[in-house]
């Protein structure tokens, strides 16, 4: 059963990826900063809000090329997610993943633009708990 307070935490979650895949579409055609293909979420946000609630923090996420939502559901630094989409020294991979490569032991978020290519990096990572 669904309670009022968890679905709040799911519409905050899936609202405030929403707000950033926007910004992101915004400023990735308009100012021209971010020079990493980009593979927005939008659409995705209940996905990724569900997961998050559900996980512990220790908890690790495989994800493919959409990765945005996963990464911020999980708690990940904004400041240092907008540097590494435009590849600042600053971002969270150093500027050197971009957008789908993105990834971040510290909310345990690791991420490959190949699809299905998570799977064998997941099972392993599993095999060694």
């Amino acid at each position: 059963m669904t309670t009022p307070e968890i679905k709040k935490q799911l519409f905050d979650v899936m609202l405030k990826i929403r707000i950033v895949e926007e910004k992101i579409a915004e400023v990735y055609t308009k100012e021209q900063q971010m020079r990493t293909p980009t593979h927005l979420s939008i659409g995705q946000e209940a996905v990724a809000a569900a997961l998050s609630l559900a996980l512990q923090s220790e908890d690790q996420v495989f994800v493919g090329h959409r990765c945005h939502a996963a990464y911020l559901a999980r708690g990940g630094d904004f400041q240092g997610f907008f540097d590494e989409l435009t590849g600042r020294k600053t971002g969270i991979c150093q500027g050197h993943a971009g957008s789908a490569h993105l990834t971040d032991p510290s909310v345990g978020v690791f991420a490959s633009p190949i699809l299905s290519a998570m799977i064998p990096v997941a099972v392993g990572a599993a095999m060694s708990f």
